[in-house]
């Protein structure tokens, strides 16, 4: 029994080499290997109407051979057969079928996505922000003009289903870029906000941008790391009311924690 190696979606426009093969190894045996009065045929079909009709003028030999599909049959199934011609017992030429196998070509110019960056560009040093500024993410693209691409930003140590959370979209321009603004202030964590309001001014964290087209995803490698917005004044000690108010605080936190949305719902820009 034999087998046809070689992919099941070539790129077009490039040279593609498929191969008769074993299915079991032989181990050489003479019952089971190549005769030397073998030829093997092999025969390209096209799918037209739900039928196969035979490729004209495309007939190889060997054991090993290319085809190279135009652009113009992206997507439309073909079917290799190898047929091995040889001399029966009876001395007689007989023609069978040995395998054979179903490719559809994939297009050369394959959509992707890139490269995909995220900065604050309201700064010299673009990796760096605070709280209380915007973001913004790009992405870089092949063969998407005029595409919508999403973009999740998130927290550092996120779970997946926070990752998700107020996406915004964007298209593709000519130049194959796609961009949107963040707000900071709308996507931190709700225990980072505590972190802030309990007066911690040390907090640091890391945000991540990555960006969606049809089950394809690319996240940026360089995170930009925000901070607390320092104060003008030097903070003054707290009162009462001050504590009453940060109480208060805390509580509005961890309430939205609980009944927090875990819906996705693109917003489009």
């Amino acid at each position: 029994m034999k087998i046809i190696k070689g992919s099941a979606n070539p790129k077009t426009e490039e040279k593609n080499f498929y191969q008769l093969s074993d299915f079991i190894y032989n181990l050489e045996n003479p019952l089971f290997g190549k005769k030397e009065d073998e030829k093997y045929i092999w025969t390209l079909f096209k799918k037209v109407n739900n039928s196969w009709k035979q490729v004209s003028g495309n007939i190889k030999y060997g054991e090993k051979v290319p085809y190279t599909f135009g652009e113009k049959v992206t997507g439309i199934p073909f079917k290799i057969e190898v047929h091995v011609e040889r001399t029966n017992l009876l001395n007689k030429n007989e023609k069978v079928l040995a395998a054979n196998l179903i490719v559809t070509p994939r297009t050369k110019n394959e959509s992707t996505i890139g490269r995909v960056i995220l900065l604050n560009k309201e700064k010299a040093n673009v990796n760096t922000a605070k709280f209380n500024e915007s973001l913004t993410a790009e992405a870089r693209t092949s063969n998407l003009v005029g595409k919508e691409i999403t973009f999740y930003l998130w927290e550092e140590d996120a779970t997946e289903d926070k990752k998700y959370q107020k996406p915004k979209t964007a298209q593709v321009d000519r130049y194959g870029i796609a961009r949107v603004k963040f707000n900071l202030s709308d996507y931190a964590t709700p225990q980072t906000w505590m972190s802030f309001f309990t007066g911690d001014d040390n907090v640091t964290k890391k945000f991540f941008v990555t960006a969606s087209y049809q089950l394809k995803e690319v996240t940026n490698k360089t995170p930009v790391t925000v901070t607390q917005q320092q104060p003008e004044t030097k903070k003054k000690q707290s009162g009462p009311i001050e504590k009453l108010t940060e109480i208060v605080l805390i509580g509005v936190v961890k309430t939205a924690e609980l009944f927090d949305d875990k819906t996705k719902t693109p917003t489009s820009i």
